[in-house]
């Protein structure tokens, strides 16, 4: 009996171990900067007050100064990842970790393009500083 509970101990802690990956979240400037706003491409000059869902994990505020962490995620499921602005409806997408290999994604903001991408930790985008896990 002692044994099959310790078999079954270690094969959860090995499961929950292997199988989670991590976002990064990137930090997004206080408001609308760079060339889309001297280019008159960016119609609003708001301050961007955006909020972030990740299904699963609950709501995230970016912050302005430094890279958030949100880990713990199951690798074997598909993540809704919903984005607003103010309380408004910006972005949402459906995403799964594409590699097992490289379970550390960022998230990031592009203010010249007013775009959310999620790529993987591995290219250099997005300024994500988060450790790696």
């Amino acid at each position: 009996m002692h044994k099959l509970l310790a078999a079954l101990l270690l094969l959860a802690a090995a499961a929950s171990t292997a199988e989670a990956g991590s976002i990064c979240v990137a930090p997004v400037a206080s408001r609308p900067v760079g060339k889309a706003l001297e280019l008159g491409q960016v119609s609003n000059r708001e301050p961007y007050r955006f909020t972030i869902r990740i299904s699963g994990h609950g709501e995230v505020t970016p912050s302005t100064s430094q890279s958030l962490h949100v880990g713990f995620l199951d690798l074997g499921k598909t993540r809704t990842i919903e984005i607003r602005n103010g309380g408004t409806p910006f972005a949402s997408f459906s995403t799964r970790y594409p590699d097992s290999q490289h379970p550390d994604m960022c998230l990031w903001f592009s203010p010249m393009y007013q775009t959310w991408s999620l790529s993987s930790r591995t290219t250099r985008v997005g300024g994500c500083t988060c450790p790696r896990e």
